[in-house]
């Protein structure tokens, strides 16, 4: 199997200091109002790619320390503003990539580059390869990726009409499987099975910013 990875998941973490827990990545049931919670999950999403990108260029004592919740909760509710999903949520990448640039610009983030791939209409869906191809370039380069998922098909483990963040994937001929993070939790989805069963499908986006330092190989 061909694997491909973040390279610290440690910089997810956010410690909620009053429950004594620890989450990976935020959790859309931390905004303040119900409209918020239940249409949430894009700034949430959009949080956890900005607070990973950020962080993971910061110096390795930087690094090391734990987000604490109030920190991260703040940054989803800056991020709401920018990130602001309607009644219906954010179902299209490219809201997604639209706000989240305005976000960077507004605070101090020189993006080089964004990059989308769509997966609607069966018909003009790109291949299985070249989804997989998009996802490892952005992980290679350590960039979290944004995954929108309008339809689970016969792969229950997310919700649907939803985002969440692909920290890692693993394939071979026959199969295809990505680890994400959603709702504070690091899930395992088959993403051969979605992507062949999925009806309305979704899509990735990957951010990535100037002088953003890349893996050693």
């Amino acid at each position: 199997m061909v694997k491909a990875s973040l390279s610290d998941l440690n910089l997810f973490k956010i410690v909620d200091e009053s429950a004594k827990d620890v989450h990976l990545g935020g959790s859309q049931e931390w905004y303040r109002t119900e409209h918020q919670r239940r249409s949430g999950c894009g700034p949430c999403t959009a949080a956890v790619l900005v607070s990973y990108m950020v962080r993971s260029r910061e110096p390795l004592e930087e690094r090391k320390k734990i987000l604490s919740k109030k920190e991260f909760v703040s940054l989803m509710e800056k991020m709401w503003n920018y990130v602001t999903p309607s009644d219906r949520g954010l179902p299209s990448t490219d809201l997604f990539y639209k706000y989240l640039l305005s976000y960077a610009k507004d605070n101090g983030l020189l993006v080089s580059r964004c990059a989308i791939c769509d997966m609607h209409s069966p018909s003009s869906r790109p291949s299985l390869s070249h989804v997989i191809s998009f996802i490892e370039e952005a992980l290679k380069k350590d960039l979290p990726v944004a995954f929108l998922n309008l339809d689970s098909g016969e792969e229950d483990r997310l919700d649907e009409w939803h985002w969440a963040v692909i920290t890692a994937i693993e394939h071979d001929a026959g199969h295809a499987f990505v680890d994400v993070i959603d709702g504070g939790s690091l899930l395992r989805v088959n993403l051969r099975l979605w992507y062949e069963t999925t009806k309305l499908g979704g899509g990735f986006v990957f951010f990535e910013l100037k002088n953003q330092s890349k893996r050693r190989p």
